[in-house]
């Protein structure tokens, strides 16, 4: 959250003292410290924003030199020592974070108690305390959150919910960023696209795969999911044009898999002298080969001629249950 929304947040109609009443502060002279102590905190300044708070907190004018206005002087303390309590996390210091989680419970205002929750969780999640997270995003109501910390909050959410296995949870949070700029469209678009593949939803997870295939840290992955949802599509052709211009640099991430694939539509084509070279290129790579690649590489051979060839590759087809095993053993003559 930026300085200027976050003062917005905690000195003006946000913070509630009952459920019928509301009130905004006054940046008035005293304050000053207390809003200079937001700001150093919001820069990352959290030595600067801890003396500050403390100094606030300190001082005497807070309720004796003018005149008593209610709930609001405990506003102002709550406040001074919410931020004091979190510079004190951004410096690691120990027990910090647990002393936080403490006062975020037992504050009696909803702003700070529910933005306080928003922090202990992205506290956690930068530790990759990730499962540890997962309750405190869950608690932090989007209300007091700004539009860029609620995209925040659901990208790390959704991450967290994945790592945790809570699947059912993840896609609605990663499809509510997929289409927002910013810091996590990237990602979210990526994690969107997979889960999708993974669904069987090719189009869903070609649109996010395709928003996201310029970008360099996808690069090296995302053009073969691509490539492989064409397949799946019926887009044979597609297919093969963008497996083989990936597969120029012979270094890229993906260069086995795609050789499997673009063997795999060029066996099913008819085209077996092709399908053997990239057929050949997967299976003299891979350290684990299924039964299909193995038989497939027997075929090819078989119909090439290459009969002693075909039979190694036939003889390495195992007995899974599948009807590959059988039509192994007839082109062996068992």
């Amino acid at each position: 959250m930026n300085p200027k929304k976050l003062l917005f947040l905690f000195f003006t109609t946000l913070f509630y003292v009952s459920a019928q009443a509301q009130f905004s502060l006054q940046l008035t002279e005293p304050h000053r410290q207390l809003k200079q102590a937001m700001e150093h905190y919001e820069y990352g300044h959290y030595t600067k924003a801890k003396d500050l708070a403390q100094q606030y907190l300190q001082q005497e004018f807070l309720k004796p030199q003018r005149e008593p206005q209610g709930p609001q002087d405990d506003l102002q303390e709550a406040t001074a020592n919410f931020y004091w309590n979190l510079a004190r996390v951004g410096l690691r210091e120990d027990g910090a974070l647990a002393e936080l989680a403490l006062f975020v419970s037992k504050t009696p205002f909803a702003s700070i108690q529910q933005y306080g929750y928003f922090k202990l969780a992205r506290s956690l999640f930068a530790q990759q305390s990730f499962q540890q997270a997962i309750p405190f995003y869950e608690k932090a109501s989007i209300h007091y959150l700004s539009n860029t910390e609620i995209i925040e909050r659901n990208f790390e959410l959704a991450y967290c919910y994945l790592l945790d296995n809570k699947l059912e949870k993840v896609n609605p949070l990663f499809a509510s960023v997929k289409d927002v700029r910013g810091e996590y469209f990237s990602p979210g678009n990526y994690y969107h696209g997979v889960l999708a593949y993974y669904r069987g939803d090719y189009d869903e997870a070609l649109q996010s795969f395709e928003a996201v295939k310029k970008q360099e840290e996808y690069q090296a992955i995302v053009p073969f999911y691509i490539a492989e949802l064409n397949y799946f599509k019926g887009k044979k052709d597609e297919t093969l044009k963008q497996a083989e211009a990936y597969m120029k640099n012979t270094d890229a991430a993906y260069y086995t898999e795609m050789s499997q694939l673009v063997g795999q539509i060029y066996y099913e084509k008819g085209e077996f002298k092709k399908a053997q070279q990239y057929l050949g290129n997967y299976v003299d790579q891979k350290k684990e080969v299924r039964n299909g690649d193995y038989f497939r590489m027997g075929y090819v051979k078989y119909q090439m001629g290459e009969l002693p060839d075909a039979i190694t590759y036939f003889d390495q087809v195992k007995n899974n249950g599948t009807d590959l095993y059988p039509q192994a053993l007839y082109f062996l003559g068992l």
